[in-house]
């Protein structure tokens, strides 16, 4: 059986991107800074473990070497997440990302902005290490 070293990088405020409302409800205007971040319930560490106790490694195909992609996807006002997309060279591993994402239904906390629920982009990098 493999050994899976599995880490999940949160790169703080700088990679992460809140969405704001706009005249337009069409146009979402990005901006780095919101009152109050997106938070998962039991935080971050709790999504990371969700997304390591249900990824299918053996997808992947892979027997030694590293695999890497970048999440992104939006959480909306109610909380919900949708937009998911996955940005690496490894299309494998950017499905399998999208599917395990996209399974996870617990409603994140909204962001916050001007005391308003606002869309939130929030990025997450994933590195897999196959020894």
């Amino acid at each position: 059986m493999k050994k899976i070293l599995f880490i999940s990088l949160f790169l703080s405020a700088g990679l992460v991107f809140a969405q704001t409302k706009t005249e337009n409800p069409n146009v979402e205007t990005t901006q780095k800074d919101v009152d109050k971040l997106a938070e998962f319930p039991g935080g971050i560490n709790e999504f990371r473990n969700i997304i390591n106790q249900n990824f299918r490694t053996e997808k992947l195909k892979i027997d030694k070497g590293i695999a890497k992609t970048t999440i992104v996807f939006v959480i909306n006002e109610d909380g919900t997440v949708s937009d998911i997309e996955a940005l690496g060279e490894n299309q494998a591993m950017n499905d399998e990302s999208i599917r395990v994402v996209s399974k996870i239904k617990t409603k994140w906390k909204p962001a916050e902005l001007d005391g308003e629920k606002v869309k939130y982009r929030f990025t997450m990098p994933l590195t897999m290490s196959f020894e």
